[in-house]
């Protein structure tokens, strides 16, 4: 019940959760941040699921144009579901570490702009700003999702680190111009 009740009041009541944080304590964060994500990915899998249930007929046409005997949708399926069982600890790996990188990031962003903080209260505030992507999984809510746990993380900055909203948007910025960096001299 630790995880609700900590989703509950991130979501509801940021200013007080974030005033009330764990101190010396990158654990329950960790897991919070990853079960938010693990719990998303799981519904998506089950959406996909679903998905592919309700156009059969599509999948059935399209087994046909290959020529796969019938049981090919159940195949699909085993495929889908053995795919998702190496891709789902994959994803969690990547999410712990990403979580880290991120967090490292916008601690650079708060220390840029004065903060005195260490990174764990850094990595606690992105950490618990991640709770409303649990209901990523839904389509189009995404954008939604992405400008709250922005608000959130907004939020956690000016409290923990003592910012004006000015200077905790600031030190986001900092992410988003090294995103924007890595994806330009990508291309």
């Amino acid at each position: 019940m630790g995880y609700l009740r900590d989703w509950k009041n991130v979501i509801s009541n940021p200013l007080n959760f974030f005033n009330n944080l764990d101190n010396n304590n990158f654990k329950k964060p960790t897991l919070f941040a990853i079960k938010t994500y693990a719990i998303a990915f799981l519904f998506s899998f089950l959406i996909m699921i679903i998905k592919i249930f309700f156009l059969k007929s599509s999948i059935n046409n399209l087994i046909s144009m290959f020529n796969i005997e019938s049981f090919g949708f159940v195949m699909i399926i085993v495929a889908i579901g053995v795919m998702a069982i190496f891709i789902f600890p994959i994803t969690l790996l990547l999410t712990w570490g990403l979580l880290y990188i991120v967090a490292f990031i916008i601690h650079l962003g708060t220390r840029l702009f004065g903060s005195k903080e260490d990174f764990q209260k850094t990595f606690q505030i992105y950490s618990y700003s991640t709770a409303p992507n649990l209901f990523a999984f839904i389509p189009y809510l995404n954008y939604i999702l992405i400008i709250y746990s922005i608000i959130l993380l907004v939020i956690g900055i000016k409290k923990v680190h003592g910012f004006s909203t000015l200077k905790s948007i600031g030190s986001i910025s900092i992410l988003l111009i090294i995103i924007s960096l890595i994806i330009f001299l990508s291309l």
